[in-house]
């Protein structure tokens, strides 16, 4: 099953870096939700880099294990990353968006206009009962990788400040997805999902509210949150050459600031 094949790569290569590996809860069918924090603290930047909220979107995963897999250990020693790449792990087997049980593990942590928004997963229950971990770990910042198999051949970006306007960090993501896909037409973007309309505005969807766990941690203090979404119909080998980029840019940032 693809997500035991992940979660043991993940722990195994995660554990050879000095990480720590905690089960959050059980999901559905008796799955971990996990978690993977560095042993040793340093004082670089706190950042949260997720994947696998959705089960079908799987080059997230594959982004993450093979950026791991790859990058330079200045990464490690920079900044104080934590990892929780799999977070729908029946999701993830089945090769469907929601979980097992249909529920949108990425909604319903704040109340919005958008009726997901009024019921949370068991997912999302485990990740609330844990908030605090949550919030600590992306205190300055955050990145999940999700795709987009609806909008094609189109990328673009959620991302949320503590500003008023996008700066270079949302407009850093944006171009870096431009390399790999077009950026979506200027204007109102209808979410499949939800009774709200989003306005893309250079490839970028700014400070939205729609009750994510992004938006969550956004509005919990999270100085940059970032949620690319790169077109789902491209090849997988693409997507995650591209997700690469995106996360390099993403903790890049970090190093200029």
């Amino acid at each position: 099953m693809l997500f035991e094949h992940l979660d043991s790569m993940f722990n195994t290569r995660l554990s050879e870096l000095g990480f720590t590996r905690y089960e959050l809860g059980k999901t559905y069918l008796g799955y971990p939700l996990t978690f993977y924090l560095p042993k040793i603290m340093n004082n670089g930047p706190r950042l949260l880099l997720t994947a696998g909220f959705h089960g079908e979107e799987i080059a997230g995963p594959i982004s993450l294990l093979t950026f791991i897999n790859t990058c330079r250990k200045s990464y490690f020693e920079k900044f104080y990353m934590s990892f929780m790449p799999l977070v729908n792990p029946t999701g993830i087997n089945r090769k469907i968006r929601n979980n097992v049980n249909n529920e949108n593990p990425d909604a319903g942590f704040i109340r919005t206009g958008d009726p997901e928004s009024f019921s949370q997963s068991k997912e999302g229950k485990i990740l609330s009962d844990h908030m605090e971990e949550m919030v600590a770990s992306s205190h300055d910042g955050m990145i999940t990788l999700h795709e987009d198999n609806i909008r094609s051949p189109y990328g673009y970006t959620f991302t949320w400040e503590q500003s008023e306007h996008p700066t270079k960090f949302s407009y850093d993501i944006a171009e870096t997805i431009s390399k790999f896909f077009p950026l979506h037409p200027d204007g109102r973007l209808i979410d499949v999902v939800s009774v709200t309309d989003m306005v893309v505005n250079e490839g970028i969807i700014y400070n939205y509210n729609d009750g994510s766990f992004e938006d969550y941690l956004y509005q919990k203090g999270c100085k940059y949150c970032a949620c690319p979404d790169i077109d789902q119909n491209r090849s997988l080998e693409y997507r995650v050459s591209a997700n690469i980029e995106i996360i390099k840019t993403f903790l890049n940032f970090y190093e200029q600031i």
